[in-house]
């Protein structure tokens, strides 16, 4: 993926299914030492799903087989418990609400990283998905700014 080198200052981590492939992606330690290095060195990642659950600490798979992935976040995530997250979201962060959509399966079983906002589901009940400002989702209608930091809204993973 990314090469730790100073010009490069961007890079993306796409959704997918790295369930499905969790052994080829904890074994292959030089590009988890390699986006480890670059996002230590202030690059900047957008993530999204499978590309937020690539840059925690690990992913337990549907037997409960944990395997090590990129630790740039502080988050272990789990497909043991399958189980559907799907709807339409409110984000609230400070005077600002965006509305989105969140589908997945994977579930947060561990998190340090703080929170930026609250999420709600449509009918204003609170769902429980962390809301960062450290993993993005590519959407050029959720982005706003909060103080000096300007930012890509991601629901993350439940």
């Amino acid at each position: 993926m990314i090469a730790c080198r100073q010009h490069v200052t961007c890079s993306t981590c796409r959704g997918g299914y790295p369930e499905c492939y969790l052994e080829q992606l904890s074994s292959n330690t030089s590009m988890k030492s390699s986006i480890a290095c670059f996002c230590g060195n202030g690059g900047k990642v957008l993530a999204e799903c499978g590309g937020f659950m690539y840059l925690g600490n690990s992913i337990q798979d549907v037997d409960g087989t944990e395997y090590s992935m990129a630790g740039v976040l502080d988050v272990a995530t789990s497909m043991k418990h399958r189980k559907l997250h799907l709807g339409y979201r409110k984000i609230k962060v400070q005077d600002e609400e965006l509305i989105g959509h969140e589908f997945h399966y994977s579930s947060l079983v561990t998190s340090n990283v703080p929170t930026i906002g609250g999420i709600t589901n449509i009918r204003d009940e609170v769902v429980p998905v962390k809301l960062t400002k450290h993993v993005v989702f590519w959407r050029p209608t959720f982005t706003f700014t909060l103080g000096q930091t300007r930012i890509l809204m991601c629901f993350g993973i439940g």
